[in-house]
């Protein structure tokens, strides 16, 4: 059994009421409720808020929402694991199922694709204990940034880096910011940083969305993907 949680929380301060805020005519968290429905992999389709207008809006899109979240959910420092594992226990009858397997999926991930939803989940079936998540590769290596100081002097990060120019280094990767699967027993029991395993997906498939100008950014990349898919509407 699969379900899905989209959070959606209130009170974002970088970029106002982000979660439902105007996206080409529709709230943001339209079209990750909309992408989560269509994939038809989910039995239930909830989003998780401490906001009775973002309630209504996500019911109004076809998602279910339980009572609204407490406000010690919903804070700036609050994680997402801690989130989920919120919801498993406070719905014990609904999750109380072995086999369970929750997607939590971000309000604000427009450019995310059924098809990586699909992948993340044909993973998810041989490595049932970790937490699979789309990630994108740094077009250079992190490895050998370096950092500068109010006396205008620099330093390495990783300083064993500085020299070996020929050095084979590791690829790196940023979080995409779209999805997360695991077992609902994962979620309740194990650290995400220590049991995960990524699917990689393309810089122009993901966007980082922290201010104004990543709205800008997204906006232009979901409009270019319109353009390339019919399948992706406005």
């Amino acid at each position: 059994m699969n379900i899905a949680i989209i959070l959606a929380r209130a009170g974002s301060k970088r970029i106002k009421n982000k979660n439902i805020k105007n996206f080409f005519g529709k709230p943001i968290i339209y079209y990750s409720i909309k992408n989560a429905i269509k994939s038809k992999l989910f039995e239930r389709v909830y989003v998780s808020t401490d906001s009775a207008k973002i309630k209504k809006i996500a019911e109004k899109y076809g998602a279910l929402v339980n009572n609204l979240r407490p406000k010690k959910y919903s804070s700036d420092t609050t994680s997402t694991q801690s989130v989920i594992r919120y919801e498993i226990k406070r719905s014990k009858k609904l999750f109380n199922n072995k086999n369970l397997n929750i997607c939590c999926i971000y309000a604000t991930a427009p450019l995310m694709k059924i098809k990586n939803l699909k992948q993340g989940l044909k993973l998810l079936k041989k490595r049932k204990n970790l937490f699979i998540f789309p990630a994108v590769k740094f077009s250079k290596s992190v490895q050998r940034a370096f950092v500068e100081n109010s006396k205008q002097i620099v330093s390495f990060l990783i300083p064993k880096y500085r020299l070996r120019t020929s050095q084979k280094l590791n690829n790196c990767y940023f979080d995409s910011g779209q999805f997360y699967w695991a077992s609902a027993k994962t979620w309740l029991t194990k650290p995400f940083l220590k049991a995960s395993k990524i699917i990689e997906i393309k810089s122009i498939d993901a966007q980082d969305l922290d201010n104004i100008n990543d709205w800008k950014k997204l906006k232009i990349k979901f409009y270019n993907a319109k353009k390339k898919n019919l399948n992706i509407r406005l």
